[in-house]
């Protein structure tokens, strides 16, 4: 995240909002992390989990439409733009009001994805 933005700072926890990727993840037994810039506020929910293989297609269609940027879907739902990627069996999203398009997100889940080899 530091490569990324320096002023983003882990919070030590956080309840993700019902029905939120993060709250999901966290359904499924994954986890979810949410960093926050020092200044300005805004969130970034980034979530990985290993959901049941009979979920990953309903997951799929919920996911929004194909990235742009990325291999992986982007969708904006209350404002909060949400990218989210399936890597074999894991499921990984990253979310925030500063993504208004995929490629908003497309450095992150880029990190993301390195971090499932």
């Amino acid at each position: 995240m530091y490569d990324y933005n320096p002023s983003y700072l882990l919070l030590g926890s956080f309840t993700p909002a019902a029905g939120s990727p993060s709250a999901a993840a966290i359904a499924s037994k994954g986890v979810a992390c949410r960093w926050e810039h020092s200044t300005s506020g805004v969130t970034i929910d980034v979530s990985l989990a290993k959901p049941a293989p009979s979920k990953i297609d309903g997951l799929k269609s919920d996911a929004g439409g194909k990235a742009s940027g990325f291999d992986g879907y982007f969708t904006v739902k209350g404002g909060i733009g949400i990218a989210q990627v399936f890597d074999g069996a894991y499921w990984a999203t990253v979310s925030s009001t500063a993504f208004y398009e995929a490629r908003d997100a497309a450095d992150l889940v880029a990190n993301v994805r390195s971090a499932l080899e």
